[in-house]
């Protein structure tokens, strides 16, 4: 059987992830340094976007509008009660599947207990 190494995993994992951010960072200078700085992507600028100001970027000096990250992260946060509810809502059907899987294989005894329990436990039902 192989020996796996917690330690050596863990390392693994973050040395990909600093080095990936450090690649990215890196790959930004380069293409400033190089004068190629979106070169390769074609981006259309949305007519309905409602930018509050323009300002100038300080390495390429092209004016960019922006957007307060503030409204930005207002706006996002409006998806919070949503995916609590798709929580509550998966949690009460994964209740429920198991409720009926207790029912079955502990309460009930009527005919077919054998066939409901194992399709019960099989998944198939649920």
């Amino acid at each position: 059987m192989p020996q796996f190494s917690l330690i050596y995993a863990i390392a693994l994992g973050l040395w990909s992830a600093v080095f990936i951010e450090y690649w990215q960072r890196q790959e930004v200078e380069l293409a400033v340094r190089w004068g190629v700085r979106g070169v390769s992507s074609i981006q259309h600028s949305r007519p309905e976007f409602k930018y509050e100001k323009e300002v100038s970027d300080k390495v390429t000096g092209e004016k960019v509008r922006v957007f307060s990250p503030r409204k930005r992260l207002m706006r996002q946060l409006l998806q919070v009660p949503f995916a609590i509810l798709a929580i509550a809502v998966l949690g009460g059907l994964i209740a429920t599947c198991f409720g009926i899987e207790i029912f079955i294989s502990e309460v009930y005894n009527g005919p077919m207990k054998w066939l409901l329990v194992s399709l019960t436990t099989s998944k198939a039902i649920c």
